[in-house]
């Protein structure tokens, strides 16, 4: 771990002018989760017949994302299910009808994005937002997520591959601490969709595997995009800041399932090593 302290030996925080703290995006939720069965669902749970999860009130997430977007603020909803995801996209479609889209500014954010139908797949290319996912995620919800869903809808869940196919731009995260924080381990996930134990064999849903290469944009490039970061972070270029880990193994050469047991020797922040 960094330890941000001042007294952190070799660092001086005074004189560095890389930016470490900077407000973020502006929250908001329209649902829960898969695995409690609160993910907001078009067609009931296949394994809960009467339960089509929770959905927050459609007028108060309108008029909150409204008033967060007009003040210049980046809105990031949190949005699991199909139906989530439907109002969500009426709500950022809505925003836009009001305050119009200038594109200096920071895409609308969509956390999660867990269970995306062709329809909605659709309506999100023409729109500017960015899915914040957490591949990670899919080394729990693998034993259970079928059942959820049933043999059908599962198809449109955790999906990368077809939505990076259809040119939607994905960024990494974890949701720690739900999950671990590593991105290694969430590469590792995207790439292999097995858990940390090899299963399932082939990988749940193979057909949505990502290469290494897209996965470590997701946790690179692909977020410094954004957080509208993306002329000076993401990449190893001139005039960027360089931020870059040191590892113990290369990634596109190694075997994708040794992928998670890949060390970090050293982390550079700005030029400066700090591990």
């Amino acid at each position: 771990m960094i330890d941000y302290s001042r007294e952190n030996d070799g660092i001086n925080w005074d004189d560095n002018p890389y930016i470490k703290v900077k407000y973020g995006s502006y929250k908001l939720f329209t649902d829960g989760s898969l695995g409690a069965r609160t993910a907001a669902l078009m067609e009931p749970y296949s394994d809960d017949k009467d339960n089509y999860g929770i959905l927050v009130d459609r007028h108060k997430l309108y008029n909150e994302l409204l008033e967060a977007y007009s003040r210049g603020l980046q809105p990031a909803i949190h949005a699991i299910g199909d139906r989530a995801i439907q109002l969500c996209l009426d709500a950022i479609e809505y925003a836009i009808d009001k305050c119009g889209y200038d594109i200096k500014r920071k895409p609308f954010r969509i956390i999660n994005a867990q269970l995306v139908n062709q329809k909605q797949l659709k309506r999100m290319k023409e729109l500017p937002v960015v899915l914040d996912i957490q591949p990670i995620f899919l080394c729990t919800d693998l034993y259970w997520v079928d059942s959820r869903l049933g043999s059908k809808r599962v198809d449109w869940a955790y999906m990368w591959k077809t939505l990076m196919e259809n040119r939607i731009i994905m960024a990494g995260g974890s949701d720690c601490p739900v999950e671990s924080f590593d991105p290694i381990k969430g590469i590792h996930a995207a790439v292999t969709r097995k858990d940390f134990n090899g299963f399932p064999k082939d990988g749940w849903h193979p057909e949505e595997k990502l290469s290494v290469y897209q996965a470590i944009c997701l946790f690179s490039k692909n977020i410094a995009y954004m957080t509208g970061d993306e002329d000076i972070l993401g990449t190893l270029e001139e005039g960027k800041y360089a931020d870059f880990v040191v590892l113990d193994k290369d990634p596109f050469t190694i075997e994708p399932d040794n992928l998670k047991d890949i060390k970090v020797l050293a982390t550079y922040v700005a030029g400066k090593k700090v591990y």
